[in-house]
Order: structure tokens, then C-alpha cells, then sequence
């Protein structure tokens, strides 16, 4: 686990990492006050409520103190839920990192990224779902993302899972009490009942479930779709708008055979780019490497096809065969325009690539009209205040074109999302295995055969606990907490 020691008394900067009026320093830990006293002389007390104090601090002998206002809390009412201080200065970032230095001196450590925040959820201040809500907030690019954020921290989400979990628990106590205490005449639950409680917990879990899914689909739906000629430049297009090799380039025309995503967010919105081939036209075949080296959603069979195309038309031979070759080609030709035209259907924004010495000629319904190779032509256009022109060569118009996908977007968002992709993404399955928990629970609680042994209940309400208990990290692994605290910086 990342962070193995958690007993020792921690530092960090935790304002932003650059020049500004005021800066802080967090420490957090048991030595939190003996630490403060020893590296600056002060006489402090442990605090029995929230404290602020006007303490000039004095780095070097040599130097005049500085003015400081350093703020305690006690345990238990901190971020962290631990004894901790916060000590707010001149924001110059050589002077925040000398006094990170001498608390060190004194017997602090130097804290990792995201650890103030893992004790936090360790002393039970936050649970698993709010964690995820700190970097939320912290991500948040836009106000509808730090609304979300926002709602998730104060415990929106989380309380509903609690109050099932709380349930079940009382539940499952009075179901162990009869295996344990079979023989003694006390008053348990009555058939009825259990099965009133576990479908009242399984209505609520199939509603979070529910709105974990909505909120993916939210997330994932943003599939944004180049479409147009062969060689109208959407390859390098989807190159520019990822800023990575996400395609293979060619000038010959046909080069993308399969579609092509690439996975961006701009201003906290995420999108999927997808590069289809050229809707005209046939590929010639030395450029068939792309369709592999671009994970093809074809077959090996496909691959095949294409490899013993390419060797035969490049031997330059005439045989009967290249009749069959070329059939072949036509109809792999139309396999690429078919896929294009699922993707195409399935976009939420399609955008029509067209080269700037060309007219935009199209009977599709497109949301966005863009020039291509600005840079190479003197553009040729009946429209210009409706159509973005850009160059993938020299990034001009680029950023506009990502302002206007963002736009688009978010003006067909159907609402704002319940709770944060990241947390929708992990939880998801978790809700959804707890679902088919309970209804295999309700499932043998309505047998009327009478062999039903409880036994079999409980274990399945012991498995909703663990799969719900997850969610909220009251059971967890070292890899789900790497995995959420190992996104966050130094100092929260």
C-alpha cells in the first residue's frame, strides 16, 4: 500500500504551487503541536476547539520574522479527523518551502499526494465516495462539474447506501440470533417481514444502480464523429484535436480503413473523437497496416484477406486471381463504409471534414462544418461565418474547433449528472452484483417449497453488505485505494 505509515505526523504545501498573496502549509498527526513548538519557538497548547492565532514565524536568525496566522483543530474535528495545523503566510513558494523544510527538521514527513485526504477517509471523516468528491472538486474545470462534485462530497450519494446497509445489518442480526439461539423461545422475524425488508433494500440498490448507469451513459455518450471525402484531411485532424498519434497519416487518398477513437477531455467535458474512412473512393493497399495498428474491430479472417491482397497486387503480376483480388477489395471497401456508417449513426456530433479548395457537397445531417489544410489553399466558400477553418499542420483554428464540440455538447446535455464518472465507473458493477444478491434473497425468502434453509438468505445478505460495503469503502482492497488516492497532489 502506497501509504504504509500512517501514525506519523505529516507536511505539505497545500495552496496551489505558484506565487500568490497567501500560501499554506498543512500538518496534519499526533506531533502536530510539539512540532509547531519546536521548529518556531512557540508555546502552544493542544487545542479543545478550532484555534487561530497571529504567530510570527522566524526562519533564520538572520532574518525578520514573518507574519503568519497559524490555525489549530483538534481530534476528531479536522479534515483529517486528526490533530492538525494550517499555517498561512506570504504565498512565495521558496518561502512555503523552507518552512516545509524545518517542520521536516523538527520531525514531520514530507506527506504524498492524496494522503491528508486517505486519513481523512481512515478516521471515517469521509468515506470512499466523498474522497472521490475532493478530487472532483479539484478537477473541475466548469461549474456544472464542481456542482456534481460538490453534491457528491456533502453525502448525497453515499447516505442512501448506508441506510440499506444499516438495514440489512439489522436484518442479518436477527437472522444470526436464530441460528444461535435456535432452541430459546424469542420473538424473531416472521416470513413476512424479512421479505417486506429485502425487497424495501432491493427497490432502493436497484434505484442507485440505476443512476450509477445513467450517469455512464452520460459519460460515455459523447461520441463525436469526423466524417468525408477520402483524404479530407480527418486523420490529421483527430491527431491534432488528441494531440498524439492516435491515426496513421498518408497523402494517398483511403489510407483509414477502420474507424479510429481517441478518449479526450476539453473543459471537463469527455469525448470520444472517432476518425471512419473516406465515404467515396477505394483504399489503395499499401496503406492496410493502419486498419491493425489501429486495433480493427475486423476479423483475423479480414487480415488475412488483406495481407494476400497486398502481396499480390504489389508483385505487379497479371492472373486470373487479381479479378478475385479486387472483388475482394470492393467488397472490404464496403465492409469500411458499412462501419463508417455505424459510427456516423451512433455519434452524438458529427463533424464534416472538407479540404479548403473544395465545396462542401453533402446530403448528411452534420453538426459542424470544418475546412481542412487552411494552410495549403486559398479557401473556396459560400459560407465562411458558418464553417471553422483549421490546419492540422500548423494547429490554426485547432482550439476553436474544440470550443465549438464543447459547445455543441453541452448544449444537448439532457441535466446535470448525480455523481462523478470516476465514482459511476468503479461502483457500477459493485451496485449491480448487489442487485442480483438481494433478488436471489427475495427470491428464496418467496419459496414455497419450505427447503429453503435461512442460511442461504443470510449469505446472500452477507454478500449485498460486502458488494455495498465497497462501494462506500467500509471494505475495500490496497488496489481501489491506489487506485483513487494515487490521483491526487501533494498537500490534499
Amino acid at each position: 500500500m502506497k501509504f504504509s505509515q500512517t501514525d506519523d505526523t505529516i507536511v505539505a504545501i497545500s495552496s496551489p504551487l505558484t506565487g500568490a498573496a497567501l500560501g499554506i502549509v498543512r500538518l496534519s498527526g499526533a506531533q502536530t503541536i510539539d512540532i509547531l513548538s519546536d521548529c518556531f519557538g512557540l508555546s502552544l497548547n493542544k487545542p479543545v476547539r478550532a484555534t487561530r492565532l497571529e504567530a510570527p514565524l522566524t526562519l533564520d536568525a538572520d532574518v525578520a520574522p514573518l507574519p503568519a496566522s497559524v490555525y489549530l483543530w483538534q481530534e476528531g474535528h479536522s479534515y483529517t479527523g486528526e490533530l492538525s495545523a494550517e499555517i498561512h503566510t506570504i504565498g512565495s513558494l521558496p518561502l512555503l518551502n523552507r518552512i516545509v523544510d524545518r517542520l521536516i527538521e523538527s520531525g514531520a514527513r514530507a506527506a504524498q499526494g492524496g494522503e491528508f485526504t486517505f486519513r481523512a477517509f481512515l478516521s471515517g471523516s469521509l468515506d470512499l465516495t466523498q474522497a472521490e468528491a475532493v478530487l472532483g472538486l479539484i478537477e473541475a474545470s466548469d461549474e456544472a462539474a464542481f456542482k456534481t462534485a460538490a453534491r457528491q462530497l456533502t453525502g448525497g450519494f453515499s447516505s442512501k447506501l448506508k441506510s440499506v446497509r444499516n438495514e440489512l445489518l439489522d436484518v442479518l442480526v436477527y437472522l444470526e440470533a436464530g441460528f444461535d439461539y435456535a432452541e430459546e423461545d424469542l420473538s424473531y422475524l416472521t416470513t413476512e417481514q424479512l421479505q417486506n425488508a429485502i425487497s424495501s433494500a432491493l427497490d432502493k440498490v436497484q434505484d442507485v444502480r440505476r443512476r450509477l448507469q445513467k450517469d455512464v451513459s452520460a459519460v460515455v455518450s459523447n461520441r463525436v464523429v469526423l466524417i468525408g471525402e477520402p483524404n479530407a484531411g480527418k486523420s490529421s485532424l483527430l491527431n491534432a484535436l488528441a494531440e498524439r498519434q492516435a491515426a496513421i497519416v498518408s497523402h494517398t487518398p483511403g489510407s483509414t480503413r477502420d474507424y479510429v477513437t481517441a478518449r479526450v477531455v476539453w473543459n471537463g467535458v469527455p469525448l470520444e473523437i472517432v476518425d471512419t474512412a473516406g465515404r467515396r473512393g477505394a483504399a489503395p493497399s499499401s496503406h492496410y497496416r493502419a486498419v491493425d495498428e489501429n486495433r480493427s474491430r475486423w476479423s483475423l479472417s479480414a487480415f488475412s484477406q488483406l495481407a494476400t491482397r497486398n502481396s499480390q497486387l504489389q508483385s505487379g503480376t497479371d492472373s486470373p486471381e487479381r479479378e478475385t483480388v479486387d472483388a475482394e477489395d470492393s467488397s472490404i471497401a464496403a465492409q469500411a463504409q458499412e462501419l463508417s456508417n455505424e459510427q456516423k449513426d451512433s455519434a452524438d456530433i458529427v463533424v464534416l471534414c472538407v479540404p479548403v479548395d473544395q465545396q462542401p457537397q453533402t446530403d448528411d445531417d452534420v453538426d459542424l462544418i470544418v475546412r481542412t489544410k487552411s494552410d495549403k489553399a486559398v479557401a473556396v466558400s459560400e459560407n465562411p461565418d458558418e464553417e471553422l477553418f483549421c490546419s492540422a499542420v500548423t494547429g490554426d483554428g485547432i482550439a476553436e474547433l474544440r470550443q465549438a464540440i464543447v459547445q455543441l455538447v453541452a448544449g444537448r446535455s439532457s441535466g446535470q449528472t448525480e455523481i462523478l464518472a470516476s465514482t459511476s465507473q468503479r461502483c457500477r458493477e459493485l451496485a449491480q452484483r448487489a442487485e442480483e444478491f438481494l433478488t436471489a434473497a427475495l427470491d428464496l425468502c418467496r419459496d414455497e417449497s419450505g427447503s429453503v434453509s435461512e442460511e442461504l438468505i443470510a449469505e446472500n445478505l452477507r454478500l449485498t453488505l460486502n458488494a455495498l460495503g465497497e462501494i462506500v469503502g467500509d471494505v475495500c482492497t490496497d488496489d481501489i485505494l491506489e487506485g483513487i488516492f494515487g490521483r491526487f497532489c501533494v498537500g490534499k
